[in-house]
């Protein structure tokens, strides 16, 4: 695919992280981000320690988090998310069962589970309850969502540092029995 074929989405994008202050690469580098960095590792192994595959983490920055590979095949990716302050339950009561997400984030990683043939996923990780949400979000095999998403000019948390940003973000509904499950 030439450059000038990426979508417009994937266009924002970038142009958002070049334009960010302080620029995104830079952000996960703070303590925050570091702080953060090591919720997403506590995610990923409570995944690990219940299902027979492995989470590699992609590059920071990238479109997509989580590539999922089990019996050393890909099988799915995954945008992965933590939440303080907030429970499952939560998310039901105080987000109507709402899950946001930005529009860039989701259409990339939705794209790019098209491209490779497999299933794109949606992973919340409450650190409170240290419990893990999956929600599979786009059907390879389906080729479509198996969601219920309504897009918004919104404004949210510029990043994990904190700040306000306006931006197209996706609020995903989520499915009524989602899998969640924790380290023990």
């Amino acid at each position: 695919m030439a450059i000038n074929e990426i979508p417009a989405t994937n266009e924002a994008y970038y142009r958002e992280i070049e334009a960010s202050d302080p620029p995104k690469g830079i952000e996960v580098d703070t303590p925050r981000g570091k702080e953060t960095d090591n919720w997403e590792i506590e995610a990923k192994n409570i995944f690990e320690a219940k299902f027979p595959s492995k989470i590699i983490r992609a590059p920071k920055l990238s479109l997509i988090d989580w590539i999922i590979v089990k019996n050393g095949k890909l099988a799915g990716i995954s945008e992965h998310k933590t939440r303080l302050n907030i429970t499952p339950n939560d998310m039901l009561i105080k987000f109507g069962n709402k899950w946001i997400l930005s529009a860039n984030k989701i259409e990339g990683g939705k794209l790019i589970a098209s491209m490779l043939n497999v299933d794109l996923w949606g992973t919340i990780y409450f650190l409170d309850t240290a419990e893990l949400m999956l929600i599979r979000l786009w059907s390879s095999n389906l080729n479509d969502w198996l969601v219920d998403i309504e897009y918004k000019e919104t404004e949210t948390q510029k990043g994990i540092n904190g700040g306000k940003a306006t931006r197209l973000n996706a609020f995903i509904t989520l499915p009524p029995n989602p899998l969640i499950i924790s380290k023990d």
